[in-house]
Order: structure tokens, then sequence, then C-alpha cells
């Protein structure tokens, strides 16, 4: 079975340097242009479903992505963002002004309220592995969610518990990652990670 594991597209809070978590942003212009290449990259993937987060950001991707290939599209609400508590919706620079904040240790949005990072990453495998469990072993599907939701999920890919997170790459806007997955064996082989090399195509 292969998974798709797509990060949405840049957001206007990207470019302002804002953190989201549950906070909802629009899609930039070079983000919806992101779209309209991973819309037509996605003709060449035979993907058979795709799921998405409920979050603006997130949905509007998944939309583009499907609009060639007019698949199934299904909002999995558990695929949503981390809750950073407090602190959404705020400028970066002022989050590590605040001296709450520590950067040293990895549960550091649970001082502002935030969802605990355990509990992000029992999470994100417990909905990733719904949508496994529901397809065909020989099918192909697309996630797309939220970066540290999907850097969860590729760190559990990987055999590594929740507080080694950090020792995964930083997921991308619009980035696609390839996940083999058996499912006899139920073991994950990342194929490739962060790849934007669609971005470069050209686009009619």
């Amino acid at each position: 079975m292969i998974l798709y594991l797509i990060r949405h597209a840049e957001t206007v809070a990207n470019l302002e340097d804002r953190l989201c978590g549950m906070f909802e942003t629009d899609l930039s212009d070079d983000g919806f242009a992101q779209v309209k290449k991973l819309a037509r990259y996605a003709e060449k993937l035979d993907i058979g479903a795709v799921y998405s987060s409920p979050l603006k950001r997130a949905y509007k991707t998944a939309v583009g992505l499907n609009w060639y290939i007019n698949t199934p599209l299904y909002v999995v609400h558990n695929l949503h963002e981390i809750k950073f508590g407090s602190i959404e919706g705020m400028m970066w620079d002022d989050i590590k002004a605040d001296p709450k904040w520590n950067d040293d240790v990895p549960d550091r949005f649970v001082v502002f309220g935030g969802e605990a990072y355990d509990a992000v990453y029992d999470r994100i495998v417990a909905a990733v592995q719904g949508i496994l469990d529901e397809n065909h072993a020989d099918s192909t599907v697309a996630i797309v969610s939220h970066g540290a939701v999907l850097r969860n999920f590729i760190c559990y890919a990987k055999g590594l518990s929740w507080d080694k997170f950090r020792e995964v790459d930083r997921i991308l806007n619009a980035s696609v990652t390839k996940i083999n997955y058996d499912k006899n064996t139920q073991i994950f082989t990342i194929c490739y990670q962060n790849d934007l090399r669609y971005l470069s195509d050209n686009v009619d």
C-alpha cells in the first residue's frame, strides 16, 4: 500500500511567521500556485482516495490536489494540527519573548495550554492507521495535513518514540512524502520525504 503525506501549501500566516495550530489562515498567492502544480502532479500518482484535515489551509490544498483526479475526498477531524493553546495566532518573535517559552523541552506548548506531544503522536498514528485499515492493501491514498502532526507520524513510521520527533526533518509546505506500508508485516518504508521537485514543472 502506498501512502502520500502532503503538507498544506504556503499560507498567509507562514509568510507572517505566525504560529497557527487551530488558528485559521488562508493560502497565500504562492500557496495557490503550489496547489495548481500539485493538482497536475497528482495525476501521475494513481491516488484512490484523499483524506484531509478539516482546517481551511489543508482542505483547500486537498480540494486543489483532487481537482483533476476527482477521487473520493474525506475530512478526518483528527488530522488537524496541534492545538497550541493561548499562543495560537501569535507571531513567533512574541512567543519566544515570553518567559514561559522553553525551546529546549519537547513538550514546550503544554505550559500555554497546548496539546501534549505524546497525545499528538497517539492521535495522528490512530488517525492514519484507521485510514490504512479501511483501504485495500493495493490502494494508494493521500493524506493532506500539517507540518507538526505529519512530522510526528513520520517519527512513528521510522520506529521512533514521540520525544524523538526532532530527529525528523521539518515538513515543508506543499511537500510530498511517499511511504510504502506492508499490511502483512505492518512495516512502513519511507521512499522519500519533503519532495518538492514537482514545483519546478511548467504548468499551463
